[in-house]
Protein backbone atom coordinates (compact mmCIF):
# COMPACT_ATOMS: atom_id res chain seq x y z
CA UNK A 1 0.00 0.00 0.00
CA UNK A 2 1.29 3.46 -0.84
CA UNK A 3 1.17 6.40 1.47
CA UNK A 4 -0.32 9.64 0.25
CA UNK A 5 0.12 12.97 2.03
CA UNK A 6 -3.10 14.55 3.29
CA UNK A 7 -5.11 11.39 2.70
CA UNK A 8 -5.87 8.54 5.05
CA UNK A 9 -5.90 5.86 2.36
CA UNK A 10 -6.12 6.85 -1.26
CA UNK A 11 -7.82 9.33 -3.54
CA UNK A 12 -11.15 7.55 -3.61
CA UNK A 13 -14.34 9.36 -2.73
CA UNK A 14 -15.10 9.31 1.00
CA UNK A 15 -18.12 11.56 1.15
CA UNK A 16 -19.20 15.02 0.19
CA UNK A 17 -18.71 17.93 2.55
CA UNK A 18 -20.32 20.35 0.18
CA UNK A 19 -21.82 19.83 -3.28
CA UNK A 20 -19.58 18.11 -5.82
CA UNK A 21 -16.33 18.34 -3.83
CA UNK A 22 -14.55 15.38 -2.32
CA UNK A 23 -12.26 16.33 0.55
CA UNK A 24 -9.65 13.76 -0.39
CA UNK A 25 -9.52 14.32 -4.15
CA UNK A 26 -9.56 17.96 -5.25
CA UNK A 27 -9.67 16.89 -8.91
CA UNK A 28 -13.31 15.87 -8.34
CA UNK A 29 -14.13 19.57 -8.65
CA UNK A 30 -12.82 19.50 -12.23
CA UNK A 31 -13.87 15.99 -13.24
CA UNK A 32 -15.79 13.37 -11.28
CA UNK A 33 -14.46 10.56 -13.46
CA UNK A 34 -11.60 8.12 -13.61
CA UNK A 35 -9.30 10.90 -14.86
CA UNK A 36 -9.49 12.69 -11.52
CA UNK A 37 -8.62 9.51 -9.60
CA UNK A 38 -5.64 8.73 -11.84
CA UNK A 39 -4.30 12.30 -11.67
CA UNK A 40 -4.68 12.37 -7.90
CA UNK A 41 -2.71 9.14 -7.43
CA UNK A 42 0.06 10.21 -9.82
CA UNK A 43 0.14 13.77 -8.46
CA UNK A 44 0.57 12.61 -4.87
CA UNK A 45 3.18 9.94 -5.41
CA UNK A 46 6.71 10.22 -6.82
CA UNK A 47 6.69 6.46 -7.42
CA UNK A 48 5.65 4.65 -10.56
CA UNK A 49 2.32 2.87 -10.47
CA UNK A 50 0.94 0.13 -12.66
CA UNK A 51 -2.56 0.42 -14.11
CA UNK A 52 -3.62 -2.46 -11.84
CA UNK A 53 -2.24 -0.71 -8.77
CA UNK A 54 -4.08 2.52 -9.61
CA UNK A 55 -7.27 0.53 -10.28
CA UNK A 56 -6.97 -1.13 -6.86
CA UNK A 57 -6.32 2.17 -5.06
CA UNK A 58 -9.26 3.92 -6.73
CA UNK A 59 -11.79 1.07 -6.94
CA UNK A 60 -11.95 1.58 -10.70
CA UNK A 61 -11.65 -1.08 -13.37
CA UNK A 62 -8.21 -1.74 -14.81
CA UNK A 63 -9.53 -1.11 -18.33
CA UNK A 64 -10.89 2.33 -17.34
CA UNK A 65 -7.60 3.28 -15.72
CA UNK A 66 -5.59 1.93 -18.66
CA UNK A 67 -7.59 4.01 -21.15
CA UNK A 68 -6.98 7.18 -19.11
CA UNK A 69 -3.27 6.39 -18.78
CA UNK A 70 -2.95 5.81 -22.55
CA UNK A 71 -4.49 9.22 -23.24
CA UNK A 72 -2.23 10.93 -20.68
CA UNK A 73 0.82 9.22 -22.22
CA UNK A 74 -0.26 10.42 -25.69
CA UNK A 75 -0.36 13.98 -24.36
CA UNK A 76 3.03 13.41 -22.70
CA UNK A 77 1.75 14.39 -19.25
CA UNK A 78 2.52 10.85 -18.08
CA UNK A 79 5.58 8.74 -18.81
CA UNK A 80 5.33 4.98 -19.28
CA UNK A 81 8.23 2.66 -18.43
CA UNK A 82 7.91 -0.88 -19.76
CA UNK A 83 9.65 -3.79 -18.11
CA UNK A 84 9.21 -7.48 -18.95
CA UNK A 85 5.66 -7.99 -17.71
CA UNK A 86 4.95 -4.66 -16.09
CA UNK A 87 4.39 -1.05 -17.10
CA UNK A 88 4.96 1.78 -14.67
CA UNK A 89 3.39 5.21 -14.99
CA UNK A 90 4.40 8.52 -13.44
CA UNK A 91 4.03 12.20 -14.19
CA UNK A 92 6.43 13.61 -16.74
CA UNK A 93 8.62 16.04 -14.77
CA UNK A 94 9.24 18.12 -17.92
CA UNK A 95 5.60 18.67 -18.88
CA UNK A 96 4.35 22.22 -18.21
CA UNK A 97 1.27 20.94 -16.35
CA UNK A 98 3.09 18.56 -13.99
CA UNK A 99 3.71 21.05 -11.18
CA UNK A 100 0.10 22.20 -11.39
CA UNK A 101 -1.19 18.63 -11.19
CA UNK A 102 1.02 18.03 -8.14
CA UNK A 103 -0.17 21.23 -6.48
CA UNK A 104 -3.82 20.37 -6.99
CA UNK A 105 -3.29 16.79 -5.82
CA UNK A 106 -1.70 18.01 -2.58
CA UNK A 107 -4.67 20.19 -1.67
CA UNK A 108 -6.83 18.92 1.12
CA UNK A 109 -10.18 20.61 0.90
CA UNK A 110 -11.44 21.25 4.39
CA UNK A 111 -15.02 21.10 5.43
CA UNK A 112 -16.56 24.36 4.31
CA UNK A 113 -19.94 25.71 5.30
CA UNK A 114 -21.17 28.35 2.97
CA UNK A 115 -23.44 30.84 4.60
CA UNK A 116 -25.92 32.84 2.62
CA UNK A 117 -26.67 35.06 5.62
CA UNK A 118 -25.68 38.62 5.02
CA UNK A 119 -25.09 38.02 1.34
Amino acid sequence: MYEFPNSLTSCTHSGMRFPHVSDDNPFKVLSPGVESDVLCILGRSPMEHSASNIADLTNRSRSQVHMVLQRLVQHELVLRRVLEHWSGYRLNPHHPLTEHVKSIAQLHIESVTRSTEGA
